[in-house]
């Protein structure tokens, strides 16, 4: 890290501003032994003095998760667009003593509940706006951003605001933060028996039959491709995996000579060559394979895997089939993302599907079993059951929900049933 740390100060050395330039990017830094950090660049590559000085001291410091960092600097790359597009420099302003105005801490609680788009086509022109104008953020998101805001501009104050000790200046600085925090979306408790009905159904043949290799419908060309990924979606299925646990998926994890396989947190290892490492957010775990799972499972590795170049200098399940720079590499998350952007796109019956639809599946799928049971387990144990299954602490209550989610499925349809054939409606109502 301390060579980050030297590219800034040569940067202000050399006349370089440490504050935003135009557009600042996440950048990615992958450590000798394996950590992967996150901070803001600016459009020549070099880390943003603050922002860097922000990661490193305060959140780096505090053991947060690969994924946790680029979701702040997503957060403060936003505060700085929303003041870059207004011409202000929000660095050597706070320096300069000025703080932000109730009406500018509106216009950014408004610019954190909107979507951050790519980057425009025209760089030079500073009228482009990157936020959407009407694609909006979910409100867990704009909380998050509105927080991770609040959390930035106390460090800075801390650090650069003039005679921050005198009342004066220290009502105003408080009045700020309390501004921005009462600007937070409240939250809510998750309505999961909602996010199920709204989410609606998978309609699983359709689904198989369209990723089927050699099908009419199937959007993905090369057999390699068809192969690797009708497996991806076989995992998810079965297993019920989020897609950080399946892409973590390593050769050796699988023990055929038992059906079984190994979920194992691998967080910073220095064998995987991605950047943005998939993660397993979940406990460690086994997990039963059926035997022509298994076998899936086998035939993609002799058959495809194994015959693809430069797959055996990692030890990584999934890779890339595509021949170019990077054949042969673990398949990486954008990659996994566009295989599901191709699947929507394939078909309208899929146009909603995620890959954690199917882990939502599983879960409605083990309810089903255990209600058909003659002598089915204790509802505390299958909430043990459940949570091994998906990696959850025990006791956590996560499992608790999706057995709320089916006994309120069962009494929807219990109600359904009940009416129908009871309530005679006239054909015809009377004016």
């Amino acid at each position: 890290m301390r060579d980050t740390f030297s590219m800034c100060k040569k940067y202000q050395m050399l006349g370089g501003s440490i504050a935003v330039e135009r557009i600042s990017f996440i950048k990615t830094i992958v450590m000798g032994d394996g950590e992967r950090y996150a901070t803001l660049v600016d459009e020549n590559g070099l880390p943003l003095f603050y922002p860097t000085l922000y990661f490193t001291t305060q959140r780096r410091n505090a053991s947060l998760a690969y994924s946790t960092l680029v979701n702040e600097a997503a957060s403060i790359s936003v505060l700085l667009q929303c003041f870059h597009e207004r011409g202000i420099d929000i660095h050597k302003r706070i320096a300069q003593g000025d703080l932000l105005k109730l009406h500018e801490i509106d216009a950014l609680r408004d610019r954190c509940q909107q979507k951050m788009l790519g980057l425009p086509t025209a760089v030079g022109k500073s009228a482009v706006s990157l936020f959407s104008g009407n694609v909006y953020v979910t409100l867990e998101a704009e909380y998050a951003r509105l927080t991770t805001i609040k959390r930035y501009l106390k460090f800075l104050c801390l650090r650069v605001l003039p005679n921050r000790s005198a009342p004066a200046v220290a009502k105003e600085f408080e009045s700020m933060l309390e501004a921005i925090a009462a600007r937070r979306p409240r939250k809510k408790s998750r309505n999961q028996s909602s996010v199920e009905l709204k989410s609606g159904e998978i309609d699983v043949d359709h689904m198989f039959e369209t990723i089927r290799p050699g099908s009419s419908f199937n959007p993905w060309a090369g057999h390699q491709n068809q192969i690797r990924n009708r497996l991806v979606f076989f995992l998810l299925y079965e297993l019920g995996i989020r897609r950080g646990e399946l892409l973590n998926l390593r050769c050796d994890d699988f023990d055929f000579s038992s059906n079984r396989v190994a979920i194992i947190r691998r967080a910073d290892d220095t064998a995987d060559p991605r950047a943005e490492q998939p993660l397993v957010k979940t406990n460690e775990r086994l997990l039963p394979l059926h035997d022509s799972l298994a076998k899936e499972v086998t035939n993609y590795i002799i058959t495809v895997r194994n015959k693809t170049p430069n797959a055996r200098r990692h030890p990584y399940l999934f890779v890339t089939h595509k021949l170019g720079p990077t054949v042969g590499s673990p398949l990486t998350i954008a990659g996994y993302k566009k295989m599901m952007d191709t699947l929507r796109q394939s078909t309208p019956q899929l146009a909603d599907f995620t890959g954690h639809k199917f882990r939502h599946h599983w879960n409605l799928r083990f309810s089903e079993l255990m209600d058909s049971l003659d002598n089915p387990p204790s509802e505390a144990v299958q909430d043990q059951m459940r949570s091994n299954a998906m990696g959850w602490r025990q006791g956590s209550g996560t499992a608790a929900v999706y057995n709320k989610r089916f006994i309120e499925r069962k009494a929807h349809e219990a109600g359904m049933n009940l009416q129908e054939g009871q309530i005679k409606l006239p054909r015809e109502l009377p004016l």
